[in-house]
C-alpha cells in the first residue's frame, strides 16, 4: 500500500466517504461536449449522472451547491486579447475598460514593450495597439466580455478576442 492509499483513507474516514473497494478511483465526467461528428453546427453533449458515493462527498464538502452539476457555478480560464487600442494605451486604462464586464487589476494586463524590433518578434509577441490579460471568468462574465468588443476607447474602436487560455496543459 503506497502513501497515495494511506493519505485517500484518511480523506475517506474525515469526509465519511464509502470506499469504492478498490474498484475505480474517486473521479467522475458527468457532462462532455465535442464536435458533432454529422452535424459540426452543434456539439454532442454525453452527460452521466454522479455515482451516489460521489453525490455523498459533494454534498458534504459543499451543502449548498445544488444536487444537479448542470447548476453548478462555473469557472473557466480565458486569455482576453484586446486589438485596436490607443498606442498610449496604458495597463490601467484597459483594466478601466473592461470594468463594465469584468474587475481585472492592472497588474494582470500585459501591454507591448515599447519600440520592438519587429526581428525579434514571435508568435507570442504583442504588437502595438494590443494588450491581453489571463483571468478566470464565469460563462456571465465572459459573454458580458465578447459584448465589449466594438465599444471605443478614446477614439479607437477595440476588437476584444475571448480564447480559452492555452497556457492551462490538459495533457497531463
Amino acid at each position: 500500500v503506497g502513501a497515495g492509499a494511506a493519505e485517500l483513507a484518511k480523506f475517506r474516514k474525515k469526509f465519511k466517504v464509502e470506499s469504492t473497494g478498490g474498484k475505480r478511483p474517486l473521479l467522475h465526467c458527468w457532462k462532455m461536449e465535442l464536435t458533432h461528428p454529422v452535424n459540426s453546427d452543434e456539439p454532442l453533449t454525453v452527460k452521466a449522472p454522479l455515482p451516489p458515493d460521489i453525490q455523498s462527498l459533494v454534498a458534504r464538502l459543499w451543502p449548498d451547491l445544488p444536487e444537479d452539476p448542470e447548476n453548478w457555478p462555473c469557472v473557466t480560464k480565458y486569455r482576453i486579447l484586446l486589438r485596436g487600442l490607443p498606442y498610449t494605451a496604458e495597463a490601467q486604462s484597459i483594466a478601466d475598460f473592461l470594468k463594465p464586464a469584468v474587475s481585472v487589476p492592472a497588474e494582470s494586463v500585459r501591454v507591448p514593450k515599447k519600440n520592438t524590433k519587429r526581428k525579434y518578434w514571435t508568435d507570442a509577441t504583442l504588437r502595438a495597439g494590443e494588450a491581453e490579460a489571463f483571468v478566470e471568468l464565469s460563462n456571465e462574465e465572459a459573454e458580458l466580455v465578447r459584448k465589449l468588443s466594438g465599444q471605443k476607447m478614446g477614439s479607437r474602436w477595440i476588437e476584444v478576442i475571448l480564447e480559452l487560455d492555452s497556457r492551462t496543459n490538459t495533457d497531463g
